[in-house]
């Protein structure tokens, strides 16, 4: 008891200050650790390293962001409309078509949209080789993820020619893209 008798406010400051030095002197001590660790990590060797992964990695986003900024088909809702839009590009020219989606879960973890497009019903249904080519490649061309799995190509059935004639180049068509999408 006698220690704390002669204690006065200059003494307990002396003691708070001494306290509070071994406590800063700790975490400077732990700082000054965490630092050395980074150096030997960073250090004249590493720090090129870095630079170079941290470029490699910039121009790969960036290449990335500019193939999707290029991409059509943005969202697998638009699947429908993505195939309207290219029959009514000026080089296909093929103008409204009809189309018949199902979704289905052929590999663990995705789902292909398979979306059947077809001349519509009691409209212009017959077309020439060309535009259904242009098509074709046109579905494929402007998206990365939208790829034709299934032609059929058929004479138009207004065609009366013989077997032995040639006749007008008028075909129909059932196309049959899909679209691979993760599972959400």
């Amino acid at each position: 008891m006698g220690v704390l008798a002669n204690l006065n406010s200059t003494r307990v400051i002396i003691l708070g200050s001494f306290l509070g030095a071994a406590v800063m002197g700790g975490l400077v001590y732990a700082q000054k650790m965490q630092l050395a660790e980074l150096d030997e990590h960073l250090g004249p060797r590493g720090v090129p390293k870095l630079v170079t992964e941290l470029q490699t990695s910039a121009l790969e986003l960036a290449n990335l962001q500019r193939l999707a900024d290029r991409e059509q088909f943005k969202q697998r809702d638009d699947a429908e409309l993505y195939g309207r839009t290219i029959a009514s590009n000026q080089y296909v020219n093929i103008g409204s078509i009809d189309t018949k989606r199902s979704d289905n879960e052929r590999v663990r973890g995705a789902i292909d949209s398979v979306i059947t497009l077809t001349p519509p019903k009691g409209g212009k249904t017959a077309y020439t080789r060309d535009q259904i080519s242009n098509f074709l490649y046109k579905l494929e061309a402007d998206s990365r993820r939208v790829r034709v799995t299934r032609v059929l190509m058929r004479k138009d059935p207004a065609d009366k020619t013989k077997p032995h004639e040639v006749g007008a180049d008028r075909w129909t068509f059932d196309v049959d893209i899909t679209i691979r999408q993760p599972k959400e």
